[in-house]
């Protein structure tokens, strides 16, 4: 086509585009400040209306405790309210940030001013009298509660109702204007794109050679990551075509290749997986070897008598028996086994595993300290997992202090009042008599060593989690296990005097009751028998 007939063609139409351009532009900066400004109109009053729905429903739930409290007559109703006055302090102080207008302010002030007057008067109930009478209960709820706050808050949910219907219309206007202005531009356009045609045949035949030169150099870039890629000449929108899928084609077998190297990949994690818990397995191995490798080295330099004696002999067929228990743990990872309670003493079970490592603290220089009451505790649990929790503590303890230092592990008894039987854990092997007496006994593991990473505390009871070179990271994951498993919490604490404070409380439960055995010798007999760990 000759130059000057596309000149005088390009000319109009780029003016005519370049004004529909500039209309385009100050349209859409016209309607995006129109959205920006009825979308943050609209936020606000939904947010306000969500915190005074909010402070509305607690508000009607302490009505409602109250009712309760005045048909019953049950304390628990009012200490409930006494909760929920607190929990409301939060909302009601997020609905005056979000006032917007005077009008808003002034009514959440009011409702401000009604609840400071109930909380006050309620408090002021309940400081009087331990049981207060439900007639002025009700009377407070009439007077205060519905009438000073009930009354604002419902005042408010309106207001902020009519504010978003406002904006509503507001917006349907905006809609209208925005519709005649759109059909005009449509019809401007519609025009220009007469002229747009001869441009736009043009542009594409000029892209149809740039994306030919595109899909060659990416072509060459595939090269060099899978096999050789052949692309014909595109010259037209088919040859596009052909050129795209080909391309799709040799993406998708990077992409399957690509897919293979992952599963290789998380292959290789999940053996790195299996090899820390090895590891694990390793460590926990360990601590029952240590003291019978302890007592045997200690046989071994008697020179007058290597032998061991009866007590030892005992420690080490226990040490033993704990071996098989902890291989048995570790292939029961995924799958931990279920406690095998017997009524034992803690008290007992600890003196045995400070028994254990008193030969390895003696050695370091570490001073092992008890702390237990004189009646023993007893309890219904698995004796030989809660040992293990145990000389895991004291294990850790000693690896902490290398330049010696103390550590003490004391033990008491704890009533824990208001506390029903149904809130223990629904374990039938661990569930305690009805008749039983609610109790918790708390045992802390305190050293005064370099202390726990402040930090990390969150992540003290992770799988595989160490603050040492030489953990797995296994033992307290397994420690925490073992003490959920009986129904029972276990914490770590930084004293403020420095060391670390390990806190374990296990619910004082009692052995299920039992038929009596149908012969002598019977597992249900044996059950029945004192264990060796209670004194």
């Amino acid at each position: 086509m000759n130059s000057g007939i596309l000149i005088r063609i390009l000319g109009p139409m780029s003016g005519l585009s370049l004004a529909l351009l500039l209309i385009a532009v100050l349209a859409a900066r016209y309607i995006e400040r129109q959205q920006h400004e009825q979308s943050q109109l609209i936020h606000r009053e939904f947010r306000g209306m969500l915190v005074i729905e909010e402070l509305y429903v607690k508000m009607r739930d302490i009505r409602w405790e109250c009712s309760l409290f005045t048909r019953s007559g049950d304390r628990r109703h009012l200490d409930a309210v006494t909760v929920l006055l607190t929990a409301s302090q939060t909302p009601l102080d997020a609905a005056e940030e979000a006032a917007r207008t005077p009008e808003e302010l002034q009514l959440i002030r009011n409702v401000e001013q009604g609840f400071d007057r109930f909380s006050r008067e309620f408090r002021q109930l309940l400081a009087d009298s331990i049981t207060p009478q439900p007639a002025r209960i009700q009377q407070l709820i009439d007077d205060q509660l519905t009438t000073r706050i009930l009354g604002p808050i419902e005042e408010c949910l309106r207001y902020s109702q009519l504010v978003v219907e406002r904006a509503d219309e507001t917006a349907v206007s905006s809609a209208r204007l925005l519709r005649l202005g759109f059909l005009l531009l449509g019809i401007t356009g519609c025009i220009a794109g007469l002229f747009v045609g001869l441009g736009i045949s043009r542009a594409i035949s000029r892209s149809i050679v740039q994306l030919d030169i595109s899909v060659r150099s990416m072509a060459g870039q595939l090269n060099e990551v899978a096999a050789p890629v052949q692309i014909s000449r595109l010259t037209d929108l088919q040859g596009v075509e052909q050129g795209v899928r080909q391309l799709e084609s040799e993406l998708g077998h990077i992409v399957s290749r690509l897919q293979r190297q992952e599963s290789e990949i998380l292959r290789s994690e999940q053996l790195a997986t299996v090899g820390q818990l090895a590891a694990g397995m390793a460590h926990e191995l360990r601590n029952p070897l240590t003291p019978v490798k302890m007592l045997v080295q200690g046989a071994l330099e008697r020179s007058d008598s290597p032998v061991l004696s009866g007590r030892d002999l005992q420690i080490v067929s226990d040490e033993v028996l704990r071996l098989e228990k902890t291989i048995q743990t570790f292939l029961d990872f995924a799958r931990p086994p279920l406690p095998e309670p017997a009524m034992v003493c803690i008290c007992q079970l600890v003196r045995n595993s400070c028994d254990l490592v008193a030969a390895q603290a003696s050695y370091v220089g570490i001073d092992i300290r008890t702390v237990l009451p004189k009646n023993g505790l007893p309890i219904y649990a698995d004796g030989v997992q809660l040992r293990q929790v145990f000389l895991n503590l004291l294990l850790n303890a000693l690896e902490v202090m290398p330049a010696g230092g103390w550590v003490e592990i004391a033990a008491t008894s704890q009533r824990t009042p208001n506390r029903s039987q149904a809130e223990f854990s629904e374990h039938d092997a661990l569930r305690a008599s009805v008749n039983a007496v609610p109790e918790l006994i708390r045992i802390t593991v305190t050293d005064n060593g370099p202390g726990f990473p402040r930090e990390e505390i969150d992540r003290a009871f992770q799988p595989f989690f160490t603050t040492r070179e030489t953990g797995t990271g296994l033992g307290l994951s397994i420690c925490q296990r073992i003490v959920h498993d009986h129904g029972g919490t276990i914490s770590l604490e930084l004293p403020p005097e420095g060391g670390t404070r390990f806190v374990i409380e296990l619910p004082c439960r009692t052995p299920p009751v039992s038929r009596a055995p149908d012969h002598p010798g019977s597992a249900a007999d044996i059950n029945q028998r004192p264990s060796p760990f209670f004194e």
